[in-house]
């Protein structure tokens, strides 16, 4: 029987990924490689780098995105929700991140 297998990660996955695992040195090098997508949608409710951070906590990411240029006010298109609201909602304290921004 053969195993199924998985296609490999498309670069918007490998974004999402680096983002969420708090990897800011991989995430500066595909920022560098492709600065477009900093201020690219990610999935259904496209969801911005900035809202992934968020969620997990990841402060570094989190700097070095607002510090590139991401708004930290940007909405998503589900809820219309900011990343703020992703990180409360995961219990992640960042008001002092945020305030920084």
């Amino acid at each position: 029987m053969t195993e199924p297998t998985s296609d490999p990660p498309t670069l918007a996955d490998r974004f999402v990924e680096t983002a969420r695992a708090g990897d800011v040195d991989s995430l500066t090098a595909l920022l560098d490689a492709h600065p477009n997508f900093l201020r690219a949608g990610f999935g259904p409710y496209q969801w911005t780098l900035l809202h992934f951070a968020a969620q997990d906590g990841r402060l570094a990411v989190i700097d070095l995105l607002v510090a590139r240029g991401l708004d930290p006010n940007a909405r998503e298109q589900g809820d219309n929700t900011y990343p703020m609201h992703w990180a409360a909602a995961a219990g992640k304290n960042l008001t002092y991140c945020w305030s920084q921004a």
